[in-house]
């Protein structure tokens, strides 16, 4: 679009009044703009705390990952790159706190790795305290929370599945006993099988 000589001029002052140093409309829009974010800052914390505006604005995210399955993985990855001190601490923070999540996140992260097929569930090692009853599954002594180390009972190196169903809770000193070895053999070198 070509602009005239005098329209060419006046738009050159009105840049010059909005981005000048004295510029009252400069100032005027960043207290815009600071009390805008002050207005909507306040407004999403009386709202958040509805769970039916939670649960639509839950249902509106969902429509629009759909629409855009690859947006927000390109954002998420984005912003870790921007602020990778900022993201590790939230990790750390996330892990600290869901300990079982975690291991299981690990786990299906190298089973992921080794290209292996199965999941694990993210509340398996709950499961498995609860119907082990607390005792390691070889030598039956009370688990311990910090020994406590989830075993695939055949070895994924002997062609065991890394699925929920191949896991067993066991203590330390028998898990590092046992290490890839075939379970049956492990089990009769301890003298459990004949």
């Amino acid at each position: 679009m070509q602009m005239s000589g005098q329209g060419l001029q006046s738009f050159s002052m009105l840049h010059h009044r909005i981005t000048g140093e004295n510029s009252t409309i400069v100032k005027d829009a960043n207290m815009y703009s600071e009390a805008r974010k002050e207005y909507f800052a306040k407004r999403y914390a009386e709202k958040s705390k509805n769970p039916e505006y939670l649960k639509l604005m839950a249902d509106r995210a969902r429509k629009q990952r759909a629409k855009n399955p690859g947006y927000t993985k390109k954002m998420n990855a984005k912003r870790r790159s921007d602020n990778p001190e900022k993201e590790r601490a939230r990790c750390r923070a996330w892990f600290a706190k869901n300990p079982d999540k975690r291991v299981a996140y690990q786990q299906n992260r190298e089973a992921k790795k080794r290209a292996l097929t199965g999941v694990v569930s993210v509340d398996i090692r709950t499961k498995l305290i609860r119907l082990q009853r607390s005792k390691c599954a070889c030598c039956k002594e009370n688990l311990i929370d910090g020994k406590i180390h989830l075993d695939h009972i055949m070895p994924i190196t002997k062609d065991g599945l890394h699925d929920d169903s191949n896991l067993q809770l066991l203590c330390q000193t028998c898990n590092n006993q046992k290490y890839n070895k075939d379970p049956i053999e492990f089990m009769q070198s301890r003298g459990f099988l004949i």
